[in-house]
This record gives C-alpha cells, structure tokens and sequence, in this order.
C-alpha cells in the first residue's frame, strides 16, 4: 500500500509504503521524503520482482510555491534504488496510476501518457486528451487504459492501436479466449482484441454515482469489488455469487486486488487527508476471525490559544489547540496499539492532518481511555465582519493492534473550536476547577461567572449524557448531584457565552 502522511497539520508530508501480511497485519512500512521537498504523496505500486518495487506519484517545493512533479521511484530490498521528477510547469503533476509491461512504464500525466523505461529514463509522450483515467494495465502486449472517455489499447511504445469511446469505464482484465471485460457505471462490457463490443453491459446492481470499482481475472472467476459488496461471474459474465462488506466509517476504497483467494480493499478517510485503512476478506465475503474493533466517542477541543492580527480587509488567525476523545475497545483481545488520524477540513493549504501512534494502551474489552491528539496548528484569513468563527476538528481511531482492516463501530468524530475575533470578547471561563476528583456523589465547580448562563453537561465514556443543568452561578460554583453513576471515567463540558471549557473526571468505585 502507498500513501502519504501529513505533518504538523499541515500540507507538508512524507511519502508512505506500507507492506501486509495476507491476513491485513503490518509487515513493513517506511516514510521516504524527497530532500528540500514539503510534499511527497505516492499514489501507486507495481512489482517487478522478488522485494523490489515501483512507486509512482507526486513531490513539490510547497503548497504555494510548487511546481508539482510527477514522481517515479525504484524501492528495492528495502530501500530507494533511485528516483526521478517529470514535469516542471505551473500547475500539478501527478502520477495516480501505473502498468509496467515487459520494458516500458506508462504513466498517465496531465492529459498525456508518459512512456518510460523500468529505469525511469523517458522514451515517448503521447498526447490523449484524456482527463480522468481511472486504470491502467499491461495485458496480451499492450497497455490498456479505461476511464470517463471509455478504453484506449496502446502498444507499449505508446503507439495508439485501438479505442472504444461509447461509456465511462473504471477497470479492465483480459478474457481468457481473447479480448478484455471492463467494469463501467452500468456494469460488465466484454471487447474483441480490436475493442469492439461483443457482449454487455451486464448489470451488477452497482451504485451510480462513479465510485469504486475493480476488475480481476482469478482461477478462472471474474471478481468485482464496488464499494461494499464483493461480485463473482464466470468468464461468460453470469453472475455466480454477491458477497456484501462492511466499511470502516468515513472510508472511501481507492484501490482493490483479489489474489490466493484474498480479496483485499485499500483507501482512506475524508479527503487524504488523513490515515488510510484496508479490508481483507474471503472470496465468500468472510473476513478473518478476531478482527479488532475499536471505537471512538466525544471529541472535544480544548488548551486553544491564539492571535488574531487585525486588518482592514481580512483579519489573520495563529494559533493551536488539542483534541481528545473517548476510545473504546469493542474487540475480544486486549488493545495493545492503535492510531489517532487527525483531520481539519480548512487552513491556508487546504485540508491538514496528522497521525499519532498509541501505544502500551492495555485496553482490556469493553474498556476505555482517553486519549488526545496534537497540537493543531490553527492559521487561517478570517472575515474582518465576523466577531466569532467556528472551525471542525475530527479524529479517526485506526489500525487497531496494527491491522488496518480492523473493524471500527463509530470510529470516528468531529468537535467545534471556538474563534473570538472581536477585542471586545473577553474569556471568563479560564479560572473553572472541579474537585473533588476522583468523585463519589457530589461534583463542585468553581469559577463560574456571576450572572452569566450557564450550561454543564456530564458525559461518559461513550460520549453519552448522563447528568446536565442549565442556570447561573451563585457565588461563582455549582454543584452536581450525580449519585448512582457506575465507577469509570467522565468527561465534564461547561458552556457559557461563546466559551467552552472540557475537564476529564473520574468517578471511584
């Protein structure tokens, strides 16, 4: 698997290449950076022989400076062989797909194909004018490319030999007599070695909003995965069986293979911008036994702290803040490991993220923890109308004992951060405590403003509410009668204003 892993919340990012076991378990996985480069994502990987691996996708100086490179490496025995940059102007260069054939490489790039050696060094480009290429694949000698314009047939020098324009297409295989099968919107398309249609579309009942789908030829089985459900057909396109899947929350696949009676999905959450996850199952749709499934609940901002610097047109906002929440262990063994993937949809660079490592947790079944992530990094250009603004922070939970195809009930979760941009707004929540704590019955709180609304909410540990009032302080506190509550961890919100104050207690045994 290939991706990237942002830094500091930011657009900054290494490259990642991750390898797994057949079961979905962590073999290997390594961070590669291009030197004096802020941006390295790799969006696919070819084998081309024992251990040793071509990486294809993009590196740039910058989110504002670029420009954006098509990116190719050679990875073997564990390490970078070599790498190379195509492109150079304005705009971005992206390598999302790859084939490698018997001695050359097509990449498509912009609207062109680039042809290479496997060592990189540039033969041919081919202008096609094709904009959205959804696969590539080296089949009988030729390189054949499906997407929106339909499926195009090269040889390997790039020379074009045939097209078929009449359908948007997402994958192709070869037929075992000849020819290929591709996978479209509407559903199964068989074609002659000339691309000419001889059979389809036949209908699989998948979604039609274009996404994910796959096409492999395996012991003598045709094997599509959409997006949730695994299709298997015989090679004349009859359907022999349909095998429903769970996702993880938020999961958008990316990219599917079905090998020694595996079927395997990989993508990620929201955007990329945060961490990726897989799904491993059988060719009868059973996933592995003992699965971890993990969950998450409550997601709070909290230690905000920031500067707005006022202008005429547009004020600009620094700052940081963390983020926590509740994580559950829904699984049967105890949680050793997992990952936080942090996600914030704005900033001057677009979406950002980061990924953070638990480890030593021994979360036994049915418990939970708090666990927080950060800082986020808070810059953004702000109205100079607007006296607050109000952002989303979200976190994933992922990678549960280090499988990336564990299950996840609710895994993920979003909170507010709260932005006073007017000078006028003064904080008044800042000298809150709550004690005694560890509780028993009673919660005191203190520091509360005189004659200010107040709202205060008790949350457990799966994010649920189990005791909240709404009122003013008298003499600056309140107190909460909470007698009855099982014995565990709590999570106390305190709201007054625009402001909003989190504390974790603990309630004894």
């Amino acid at each position: 698997m290939v991706g990237h892993n942002p830094l500091n919340n930011s657009f900054f990012s290494s490259a990642i290449f991750v390898q797994l076991e057949q079961n979905g378990e962590t073999m290997e996985e390594h961070a590669i950076s291009i030197p004096n480069n802020e941006l390295t994502i790799l969006s696919c990987v070819a084998e081309l022989g024992t251990d040793t691996f071509l990486l294809a996708g993009t590196t740039s100086y910058g989110c504002d400076f670029g420009p954006f490179l098509g990116l190719l490496m050679a990875w073997t025995n564990g390490a970078p062989l070599w790498s190379r940059t195509y492109g150079g102007d304005d705009g971005w260069t992206e390598f999302g797909h790859m084939a490698v054939g018997d001695s050359t490489v097509l990449l498509p790039m912009s609207d062109g194909l680039l042809i290479t050696d496997h060592d990189g060094d540039s033969l041919y480009w081919s202008s096609t004018g094709w904009l959205n290429i959804r696969s590539i694949r080296a089949i009988e000698g030729n390189f054949i490319v499906a997407g929106y314009q339909g499926l195009l047939s090269l040889e390997q020098d790039g020379e074009l030999v045939d097209q078929w324009t009449d359908a948007v297409l997402f994958d192709v295989a070869a037929h075992p007599s000849g020819g290929y099968v591709a996978v479209g919107m509407s559903g199964l398309y068989r074609f002659d070695e000339q691309l000419q249609l001889i059979g389809g579309p036949v209908a699989l009942g998948m979604p039609s909003d274009g996404s994910h789908r796959t096409i492999t030829w395996v012991d003598s089985k045709y094997h599509v995965i959409t997006v949730d459900t695994l299709w298997t057909l015989d090679e004349d396109l009859n359907i022999l069986s349909a095998h429903p899947f769970e996702a993880p929350d938020g999961y958008t696949p990316s990219a599917s293979i079905v090998a020694n009676g595996t079927a395997f999905t990989c993508g990620w959450f929201n955007c990329g911008a945060v961490g990726a996850a897989a799904r491993t199952m059988s060719l009868d749709g059973d996933v592995p036994d003992q699965v971890p499934d993990i969950a998450l609940h409550g997601v709070t901002a909290f230690d905000l702290e920031y500067t707005v610097y006022p202008s005429t047109m547009i004020n600009y906002v620094s700052g940081s803040f963390s983020a926590g929440a509740w994580l559950v262990n829904h699984g049967e063994d105890t949680l050793m490991r997992a990952t936080l993937d942090q996600y914030l949809p704005w900033g001057i660079c677009g979406p950002a993220g980061a990924t953070y490592q638990l480890t030593d947790l021994m979360l036994a079944p049915d418990d939970s923890t708090w666990v927080t992530a950060g800082p986020f990094y808070l810059t953004a250009y702000v109205d100079t109308g607007l006296t607050t603004v109000e952002r989303e922070v979200c976190i994933w939970a992922a990678s549960p004992n280090d499988r990336m195809d564990g299950y996840r009930t609710d895994n993920s979760g979003c909170g507010l951060v709260t932005i006073l941009l007017s000078l006028e707004e003064s904080l008044v929540l800042g000298q809150l405590i709550a004690y005694p704590n560890p509780f028993n019955d009673h919660v005191l709180i203190e520091g509360i403003p005189l004659g200010v609304p107040v709202s205060i909410e008790l949350q457990d540990a799966m994010g649920r509410s189990v005791h909240g009032i709404n009122g003013s302080g008298q003499q600056g506190q309140l107190m909460l009668d909470v007698v009855g509550l099982a014995a565990g961890p709590y999570l106390l919100q305190v709201r007054t204003g625009k402001e909003h104050r989190t504390m974790k207690l603990w309630r004894m045994p």
